[in-house]
């Protein structure tokens, strides 16, 4: 048998055939055998099928001492540089191990595979994890990793130290260790969050205790990510919003406060004008001879004044569904054109009023409700300039009531229409606007609706839609 017959005809397949490179070298390094994917890719390379032509010069002698280990009967396993005829690097995974003939080591096999795109794509996974974690650990929002349930911490940023006061190492040992400092009027929540947390995305803002005694505030938000073995992860970033927060109460205070000041100058404005005439009367006569004849009009201007601080004291306070019963809608609108017949038979104004909703019942209370149609329909009233008409229509559908007052008068623009509700602002242009704030906040608690829609100089419609409750037998 010649000697480079060295394979047994049971193994020649296997061995031209196997997906990696084979070559077998006797101990002089003389190239014996190739299969062949060997011969192919070598002479892609550059020609020459010997290996040990394309190795880099900064490998050769690793190769060489690699080489020397192998014959003396031990395997070895690196990775080498390979330089094609083009000047290209390649990167070879070179496993040798012993060839033995006759019971004695007469040279090496070499199997290589060619590992440049793996080496490509772990230097891409090396430079990402290497800006990642530059990103990390120099942001101050903290960055984690962790398992569905909350068992394992992959990873945290250094700045969970800082946020948290606790060490990134007892988040490691025990990964619920953060509880300890949740503020215990927030606990409850985290702790539903941990429990009911499924593969979805959260977002959830708690105070937590420093050791210090500081609170802040933290907002968390994680979402769910599958490495490429499927295998699930939860991500996310925790930031300290405290100065938020503070931004938020100080804003809130703000306007409250500025609510506060513009109702106060609003109440002092409406309550002045009533005094002022009470006050001109009871000095047009001193001793009281001819008072008689103008005493109703002081007592229409305490009217007036009660009217206002009732309505002040009414938004001010919570509202309470233990005075709701139910009421006849259509009889407490027809109660509140009757309150007005006075006033409206002094006007040019035609009040028409029709309605399907005899013995339709809501929820609610009747004082209040009866206060929103009467302000409503009087704001009505007072934006028509001369002759008009108001149209009030009360219908119900399946589920509501729907009030409608609709007049012809001098209508708003678009910026006075966005502005109403606010206090110190009437849609008639008097007054502060109170009777719209308790109007609003009726409707609301009633669990109802109120929208306005208006055009300048032609007229302004007010919808009102409550829920219906049954019909009276």
């Amino acid at each position: 048998m010649s000697q480079n017959l060295i394979i047994t005809d049971n193994h020649e397949s296997l061995f031209q055939f196997h997906p990696d490179m084979i070559f077998l070298f006797n101990k002089n390094l003389r190239l014996i055998n190739a299969n062949k994917k060997a011969i192919k890719y070598m002479k892609k390379l550059g020609g020459s099928v010997l290996p040990i032509t394309y190795i880099h010069p900064q490998d050769k002698n690793k190769a060489q001492a690699n080489f020397e280990k192998t014959i003396t009967g031990l395997s070895t396993e690196d990775e080498y540089i390979i330089v094609s005829s083009d000047g290209s690097h390649k990167f070879f995974h070179i496993v040798s191990i012993p060839y033995y003939s006759a019971d004695k080591i007469n040279g090496a096999y070499v199997i290589a595979r060619d590992v440049t795109n793996e080496k490509q794509r772990e230097k891409i996974i090396l430079d990402e994890n290497e800006k990642f974690c530059l990103l990390a650990e120099n942001i101050k929002e903290v960055f984690w990793i962790g398992s569905p349930d909350y068992t394992r911490c992959l990873y945290v940023s250094p700045a969970y130290e800082e946020l948290w006061g606790l060490s990134c190492e007892s988040a490691y040992e025990n990964p619920l260790a953060f509880l300890e400092v949740v503020h215990p009027e927030d606990l409850q929540d985290i702790e539903m969050l941990i429990k009911s947390r499924n593969d979805e995305s959260y977002m959830i803002d708690f105070r937590i205790i420093l050791p210090n005694g500081d609170v802040r505030w933290v907002r968390d938000t994680g979402f769910p990510v599958k490495n490429s073995k499927g295998e699930g992860f939860f991500v996310g970033v925790s930031t300290d919003i405290t100065e938020l927060k503070n931004r938020e109460e100080l804003l809130q205070k703000t306007e409250k406060l500025s609510i506060i000041g513009k109702l106060a100058a609003g109440v002092a404005h409406e309550i002045r004008n009533p005094l002022t005439v009470i006050n001109g009367l009871l000095r047009l006569d001193p001793s009281g001879n001819t008072r008689r004849s103008y005493e109703p009009i002081i007592y229409d201007e305490l009217d007036r004044i009660e009217t206002i601080l009732n309505q002040f004291l009414l938004l001010a306070k919570p509202f309470q569904d233990e005075t709701f019963s139910l009421i006849d809608i259509n009889a407490v609108l027809i109660d509140c054109l009757s309150s007005l017949e006075t006033e409206i038979n002094v006007t040019n104004v035609q009040v028409d009023f029709s309605s399907d909703c005899a013995g339709d019942l809501i929820y609610g209370n009747e004082e209040q409700l009866h206060l929103v149609f009467k302000n409503i329909i009087k704001n009505a009233l007072e934006a028509i300039d001369g002759k008009g008409n108001i149209d009030i229509s009360l219908e119900s559908t399946e589920d509501e009531a729907i009030i409608t007052v609709k007049d012809n008068g001098r209508g708003l623009s678009k910026e006075r229409l966005l502005a109403l509700g606010e206090p110190y602002f009437s849609n008639t242009e008097k007054g502060i606007g109170i009777g719209l704030m308790v109007s609003y906040k009726v409707i609301e608690c009633h669990q109802g609706s109120i929208s306005f829609s208006s055009i300048e100089n032609g007229g302004t419609s007010v919808k009102i839609s409550l829920p219906l409750n049954r019909r009276s037998s």
